[in-house]
């Protein structure tokens, strides 16, 4: 078995976070969460707001220390171009019936 380290780690997580699979991971609120940080440069906006979205950024590795990472903000910025809110949220309401 092949040890690998934490900074290998991070490397391959940035290396899957295309912006098309950040949003596939992403749900609409967590999008939405992740575009009032871009727009507040890349800075978490108020801390007690949305905390479930915050907490699933940080599992997902897309939030950390309330900023997005350096390595992943194009890619998010991106993400959010490709990304039609309605559309997406439509096709999460399909998966829940």
């Amino acid at each position: 078995m092949r040890k690998i380290t934490r900074t290998q780690m991070v490397e391959l997580i940035i290396q899957q976070y295309t912006p098309e699979n950040i949003v596939d991971v992403c749900t609409v609120k967590e999008l939405k969460f992740l575009k009032r940080i871009v727009e507040n440069n890349y800075k978490e906006v108020d801390v007690h707001s949305m905390p479930f979205e915050k907490m699933a950024l940080y599992r997902k590795y897309l939030l950390f220390e309330n900023e997005i990472p350096d390595e992943l903000k194009e890619s998010v910025t991106e993400a959010l171009k490709l990304e039609n809110f309605n559309q997406k949220k439509n096709k999460m309401n399909l998966y829940f019936v």
